[in-house]
């Protein structure tokens, strides 16, 4: 089962709120996944440095689909909505230059690497 938005937006508010993150700041992994937690991100005037989309080609998207057996409704679902957002952030200027696509079917670490750069040299 998918998380209601409101019990998100509320946890995410709590915790973006605190000291260590107003410091030193965070990292939001799968945040945001519909339109109404990018519009939860305006409204608490949460602007990202960074997106980072770890993507794969469609033949690829088939292999983790074939993966994930048990799981393929949900999962297909999650890259339907995924797109949808992609689409959204690609199409809005104050976010599509803040896109690095990395394809993440590598090793971990070479996807490491990719972030590591794309952080280092922006």
């Amino acid at each position: 089962m998918i998380v209601p938005d409101e019990i998100i937006v509320t946890l995410l508010n709590e915790r973006l709120m605190k000291k260590d993150c107003l410091i030193q700041g965070f990292v939001l992994d799968g945040f945001p996944k519909n339109l109404n937690q990018i519009q939860t991100l305006e409204d608490l005037k949460v602007q990202p440095n960074f997106i980072f989309v770890l993507e794969v080609n469609a033949n690829e998207e088939k292999a983790l689909l074939d993966r994930c057996v048990e799981r393929i409704e949900s999962v297909g679902q999650r890259i339907v909505r995924w797109k949808e957002v992609l689409k959204i952030f690609e199409s809005t200027p104050k976010y599509s230059n803040l896109l690095f696509k990395i394809n993440c079917l590598g090793e971990s670490k070479n996807i490491l690497e990719k972030v590591s750069f794309h952080l280092e040299n922006s």
